[in-house]
Parts: structure tokens; sequence; C-alpha cells
């Protein structure tokens, strides 16, 4: 599986307290507020933290999952609630480029990566999203030499199996 925040990295945000956890007694130590501070780190979706029967403090951590990386005047990935995540200095994810999406256009490049995900054929082969302006779509599918233009990102189920019946 991908590490994009490792274990040293969540180490050095639990020790970031004003007081260590280390020097912490257990009953002191609020873990809902550990919790917080973990989840505010950009990598992280979500934080499990519990002491369990033999007095040993846990951290259980879900990272966020990149479905696309954007590339232009920024760089980042789009993770899989459709929010900007920064890159990783861990890993590179080997999803589909975007290519110079603005900010604004986030929501709609989401849907049609959605939709691409979904379906087996599409997720295997797209390497490349194009955006154009008004919010337009294309991409470019592996060893194949056309460009495939989506439009605006609505209709996306007809829109495919047009062009799987093509």
């Amino acid at each position: 599986k991908e590490i994009y925040i490792d274990e040293t990295s969540v180490n050095k945000l639990l020790i970031q307290n004003e007081e260590p956890v280390k020097k912490m007694s257990l009953e002191n130590l609020d873990l809902n507020s550990v919790e917080k501070q973990l989840e505010a780190h950009p990598m992280i979706e979500n934080a499990e933290v519990y002491i369990d029967l033999e007095s040993r403090f846990h951290a259980d951590i879900k990272q966020r999952e990149p479905i696309a990386r954007v590339i232009g005047k920024k760089e980042f990935y789009i993770d899989s609630h459709g929010e900007i995540m920064p890159l990783s200095e861990n890993y590179s994810a080997r999803v589909p480029i975007i290519l110079d999406l603005d900010e604004k256009s986030i929501k709609p490049a989401y849907e049609l990566i959605k939709h691409i995900r979904q379906d087996l054929f599409f997720n295997h082969q797209t390497t490349l999203i194009k955006t154009y302006p008004k919010n337009l779509f294309g991409f470019k599918l592996r060893n194949h030499d056309f460009d495939v233009f989506v439009g605006k990102a609505e209709n996306l189920e007809q829109k495919f199996m047009n062009f799987k019946a093509f």
C-alpha cells in the first residue's frame, strides 16, 4: 500500500503538543484532542487514538486517498472526497493527471474522475484528463492516438455508454 504519511511523521505530530505524550499520565491525556491534532494533518483522513488494557498508547491512521493529480500553476492531488490534497514527500500516486485545472473546476472534474474510476475499462485506460474553458473536459486513453472529448461533466453514464458502443 502507498504511504503518504509514515510512522515517523505521525510520531512527530504526536510529540508536537506543548507537553509530549510520553511525559503525560494516562489520566491527563485527552485522546479526543490528540485525534483532532492528527486529523488536522493534510494526509490523514481519520485517526483513532486509544489506550489498550496494558496501558499502551495506539494511533490507528487512515490516509487520504488521491484519485487524480493536478499539474499546472498549482500542483496537488484530488482525494476520494473531491478535496484538495497536497503532494506527498514520501510517494507519488499512480493516478490520472489533470492538466491546468483551476480550483473553481474541482467539483466537475471530481465528478468525471469518479465516473472514470467506477468503470473498469476507463479506470485502467485513462492516463490524462484535459481541461478546456467553461468546465469542459476530455481525456486520453493508454495506447491510443486520439483524445476523447467529454464536454461538461454531466450525463456521464450516457456519454460513456455511447463511447463504448462506438
